[in-house]
């Protein structure tokens, strides 16, 4: 089973991240944010990317964009 706290952590992250562009729709910014990971640091498709996997790559995101 999933660890259900995962859940909170990650809509945190996207909170951070959305914060920055507050212009951005909710969509429009999980397909930005999904093409930027995937040209950058992923080859698959992000559907079969775990959660935790994906956590942190956002953490690398926001690290290189400096958001805290």
């Amino acid at each position: 089973m999933r660890d259900p706290k995962r859940i909170e952590r990650i809509l945190v992250l996207l909170g951070k991240i959305w914060e920055q562009e507050p212009d951005t729709r909710l969509c429009q910014l999980i397909y930005n944010l999904t093409y930027s990971l995937k040209n950058n640091y992923i080859s698959e498709d992000i559907f079969y990317i775990e959660d935790t996997e994906f956590e942190k790559l956002m953490i690398s995101y926001m690290k290189e964009r400096g958001i805290e």
